[in-house]
């Protein structure tokens, strides 16, 4: 008995998610999910385990979380150190650069929950959930930096 017919007397009567996707995979013929295409077998379906969608969204909101307490705990040094190098406190500069932050973060936190809402992060696969969390990280760094650019400190 290869492979495939073991998939089929293994799925032949029995409701079982498909790793990938969550198809019902019940009574299926081939060895591929028809809805994603993944390629199956009774071992990776037996073992699956659910994917860590939530802690991949919780993870991604501590970074947005932790970004900003990192900026709120090196923002009186910023000014500081501006303060010192120009003589004068901040102005309109630093507006733009606050603005240019919140939107920054705006959007991401969008974009996350429009994915959370229509459904299709939980389709996607562990390594696009990862990366999007470490996106989530790296977008405060990097609104940082386009501050940096656009504010001309």
């Amino acid at each position: 008995m290869n492979d495939a017919e073991r998939l089929v007397g293994f799925l032949k009567g029995r409701d079982t998610p498909c790793p990938g996707c969550g198809y019902n995979l019940r009574d299926l013929r081939g060895a591929a999910c028809p809805e994603c295409g993944e390629t199956l077998s009774v071992e990776r379906i037996r073992y699956h385990r659910p994917s860590p969608y939530i802690p991949t969204l919780f993870v991604g909101g501590l970074g947005l979380l932790a970004g900003g307490v990192v900026l709120l705990m090196i923002w009186p040094e910023v000014m500081n150190w501006r303060i010192l190098r120009r003589g004068h406190p901040p102005g309109l500069d630093d507006l733009r650069f606050a603005a240019l932050l919140g939107a920054t973060l705006g959007i991401v936190a969008l974009i996350a929950k429009w994915l959370d809402w229509s459904g299709e992060m939980p389709k996607r696969s562990a390594r696009f959930r990862w990366g999007w969390a470490g996106a989530c990280w790296a977008s405060v760094p990097l609104a940082l930096l386009l501050g940096r650019i656009v504010g001309r400190w």
